[in-house]
């Protein structure tokens, strides 16, 4: 499922929440259709995060650094990926600002949910890949 929010297309500065391999495809795609200048990752590991960045940065031609916190790297972002397979929440409602886009890929099993209610309560735009999803209820 995709989760938006919007905020004007001039965004800049993206936050990822994940380091993997489905998290490179997120993030290409972003880069892709924005003039990125700045991306923020977090990782449960700061190792993989490190990586991440290093092994994305020249690619991408983008400033890359991992964050402290998922908190810290939300901060200020005008795109935030959130690309895991967690079955907790990994982005707070709290956390985000008016107008921050937000890409929740990662939660496609029904075991899986990476945005807390809140976060979910702040959209103004929900925008799923599958019909099927619409009538799934945040609890």
């Amino acid at each position: 499922m995709q989760r938006a929010t919007s905020r004007a297309t001039d965004a800049a500065v993206v936050a990822t929440i994940g380091a993997g391999k489905q998290a490179v495809g997120q993030l290409e795609a972003v880069c892709e259709v924005r003039k990125i200048r700045e991306v923020r990752v977090y990782s449960r590991s700061a190792e993989r995060a490190g990586g991440f960045c290093a092994a994305l940065s020249g690619r991408l031609g983008v400033t890359m650094h991992p964050a402290a916190s998922a908190a810290e790297a939300v901060r200020g972002a005008d795109i935030v990926n959130v690309i895991t397979n967690s079955a907790t929440p990994v982005l707070e409602g709290s956390w985000l600002e008016p107008g921050q886009h937000v890409n929740a890929a990662g939660s496609n099993a029904l075991t899986r949910r990476e945005l807390d209610a809140a976060a979910v309560q702040r959209c103004t735009r929900i925008v799923v890949d599958a019909p099927r999803h619409r009538a799934q209820r945040v609890r």
